[in-house]
């Protein structure tokens, strides 16, 4: 996964000063209700984007999404490197 763009999405709550006045804090609770509402709406259409594929589209999909929705891949340890229990 793009850390980047993880880093984005799990990081799009805004820090709010201390001492902020009502008002502040009304207009951060809103802006930050709108990304989490943004995030739903890109969630529910890809879930509608994927329930509506067929296995070999799937298949294509997998093979062919974009980078930034890949999982890490992990390096395999070598014998010599592992650890003997």
């Amino acid at each position: 996964m793009d850390k980047s763009k993880s880093k984005s999405k799990s990081k799009s709550v805004i820090e709010e000063p201390q001492g902020s006045t009502l008002q502040e804090r009304k207009q951060h609770a809103e802006k930050e209700q709108q990304a989490v509402e943004k995030e739903v709406e890109e969630l529910l259409t890809w879930t509608d984007m994927v329930e509506g594929m067929d296995e070999s589209q799937l298949k294509n999909y997998v093979k062919n999404r974009p980078k930034h929705l890949k999982t890490a891949k992990r390096e395999k340890i070598g014998k010599s490197r592992r650890v003997n229990e």
